[in-house]
């Protein structure tokens, strides 16, 4: 079966992954989800990824989510061994590094300045244009140390496609980003270097610019997470709730941990995240998949547990004592 990629034709997450495939010649059928009219926001999406986020993988019903785990998973599975995704340890890790660079502060920090205000109501502000510099300024300071032609090699690998895309949108509102040179030198010596992978992020480009210059109407849309633009008398949306959607992910694994019938390093920091719920004393008892998971990590790996725990004992006692200076 012919694997399927649900994208917006867009979004840097999804433009990644195409540049990934396209250059790979992994056959695809491409499915073009309409976000002005909420396709991702449906039951029947849900059933792919409870995140309700873009892009999805369909390889013969195993669906897979977030673009960097689609882009390590397609280079492992259609072509062990590329250089896309080397297999040297260090040379991965910083791979990997740049994947999670880029989704926690680089696309983090320069997507709520550049996209969020084109399509909800988001002002851009001298704190987001802080937040655009600081993101520049350590990717900058990356290309400068390590050396390479490359984000994270001397040779182009799946790391490039995110953090060129979350560039790209800087380009696309005009932002000058020129004083970053390794950045700029970067960026475009891919746009000459890789001509056909530059066209895909070309056309999403003209498209944001399109959208910068028209904002869209969303006020149809009850968006679980960011605030729609001129909503008027209209009831208040709630937010999915992440222990939710874990709880979802559980259920439909049906794995005694988060990933699989064993503990994984995708346990820990989930682990850890839910253990700031119990310091603050918050009650997700109503999440019985979370909450049985959760107590069986306590009871299966105390060693481990007692790290977690410590640290919520030191939280715990850092608020109370907080509280009593007031």
């Amino acid at each position: 079966m012919v694997l399927k990629l649900y994208v917006v034709s867009d979004g840097p997450p999804s433009l990644s992954v195409r540049q990934a495939l396209a250059l790979l010649e992994v056959p695809c059928q491409q499915v073009d989800v309409d976000f002005g009219a909420g396709d991702h926001m449906t039951d029947e999406y849900a059933l792919m990824n409870p995140q309700k986020e873009i892009p999805v993988l369909d390889d013969d019903g195993f669906f897979l989510s977030e673009s960097n785990a689609i882009l390590q998973y397609i280079c492992d599975k259609y072509s062990p061994g590329t250089p896309l995704y080397p297999q040297d340890p260090k040379i991965r890790a910083v791979v990997n590094h740049r994947l999670c660079f880029n989704l926690s502060t680089y696309y983090a920090n320069i997507s709520a300045y550049t996209m969020a205000p084109i399509f909800f109501d988001y002002e851009r502000t001298p704190l987001g244009l802080k937040k655009v510099h600081i993101a520049l300024d350590v990717f900058n300071t990356y290309l400068s140390r390590a050396g390479t032609t490359h984000a994270a090699a001397d040779h182009l690998t799946i790391a490039d496609f995110p953090l060129i895309n979350s560039t790209m949108t800087l380009e696309a509102i005009d932002f000058d980003f020129s004083k970053y040179e390794k950045v700029s030198t970067w960026y475009e010596d891919f746009k000459k270097d890789y001509p056909e992978l530059w066209k895909i992020s070309a056309d999403a480009m003209k498209e944001i610019k399109h959208f910068a210059a028209n904002p869209p109407d969303l006020t149809h849309m009850d968006h679980p997470i960011h605030p729609i633009r001129k909503v008027k008398n209209r009831r208040a949306t709630v937010s999915s709730s992440p222990a939710g959607v874990l709880e979802t992910y559980l259920t439909r694994n049906g794995t005694t941990d988060v990933a699989a019938d064993h503990l994984t390093i995708a346990d820990f920091p989930l682990i850890n995240s839910t253990m700031t719920l119990e310091t603050v004393d918050f009650d997700f008892s109503k999440y019985k998949k979370v909450t049985a998971w959760y107590e069986g990590f306590k009871n299966n790996y105390p060693e481990l547990w007692k790290i977690s725990e410590d640290d919520m004992k030191f939280t715990q006692a850092y608020i109370a004592n907080s509280h009593k200076s007031l």
